[in-house]
């Protein structure tokens, strides 16, 4: 005697089918609750929900109600045929697609300047964009684009951080223009500047407290602590080589040149 085949009761199916539409429903939710902090759903994710959905009215329909549905037609000269559940998934996909919603975006535009005078540009560079989330783009050239900015930015103020190496980093707050315009941003190039130390020694070895050290004419000077160092950073690059004077009261002791070294200190012997 054959074995009849068990099926599975609808009110189970009912039961699968509710489970799966609280778990969509939840992560529906969710995803709109979380939209400010993650802009734009992807549709990835639009699409991962939309399956779900699908599934679960393919459950419901084909194992609670017992309904059925069938479509034929032609797909690349062969002949294409869906039924039951497979046509009910198949369909909500399809109007998933098209009336998925769409946000309007825009380009935003920069123009990065390598002065505040506007007569150059930053040929390479990065800026940073605080939106609802951190976005980055490279600076080529003076220009920098980001593509898919919300509409909803348009004549808002927001902050913008311009990097370049050589140049302070600028952080600036601007409006986003309504208009397809650029944003012109500027950095301010960085001073030279080198830290220096060192001590000024008797040429029997003891430290001079009170010298007073003048570098390149004038342009820093310093005096000695009580065992003789000294220590300042000074407007100059790393390995320039500059004069140096030293004074013990009125008197001119050291009188020569210097490679200043922010890694190697400077010991000045006076007679």
């Amino acid at each position: 005697m054959k074995s009849v085949p068990k099926t599975v009761s609808p009110l189970l199916w009912v039961i699968i089918s509710a489970i799966g539409f609280v778990l969509f429903l939840g992560a529906a939710i969710a995803f709109l609750l979380l939209n400010d902090k993650i802009g734009i759903i992807k549709p990835q994710i639009y699409f991962f929900l939309l399956v779900i959905l699908g599934l679960v009215c393919a459950a419901f329909l084909s194992g609670a109600l017992k309904s059925h549905a069938k479509y034929t037609g032609k797909v690349y000269g062969g002949t294409l045929e869906l039924g039951g559940p497979v046509l009910v998934l198949v369909v909500l996909i399809f109007l998933g697609f098209k009336f998925m919603p769409k946000k309007d975006m825009f380009v935003l535009k920069f123009n990065v300047f390598a002065n505040p005078s506007k007569t150059a540009l930053i040929n390479d560079g990065q800026i940073k964009l605080f939106l609802s989330k951190p976005d980055s783009q490279k600076i080529i050239n003076g220009y920098a684009s980001f593509t898919d900015i919300d509409t909803k930015y348009q004549g808002k103020k927001i902050d913008a951080l311009a990097m370049a190496d050589g140049y302070e980093t600028n952080s600036q707050t601007i409006t986003v223009p309504a208009a397809d315009m650029p944003v012109e941003l500027f950095l301010i190039k960085k001073l030279d500047s080198v830290n220096v130390s060192g001590i000024v020694i008797h040429k029997n070895g003891q430290p001079v407290k009170d010298a007073l050290i003048v570098f390149e004419n004038g342009v820093t000077r310093l005096t000695t602590d009580l065992q003789g160092n000294f220590s300042s950073p000074l407007p100059f690059k790393d390995g320039k080589e500059i004069s140096v004077r030293v004074y013990d009261g009125e008197k001119l002791v050291y009188n020569g040149l210097q490679i200043l070294s922010r890694s190697v200190s400077m010991t000045l012997q006076i007679e």
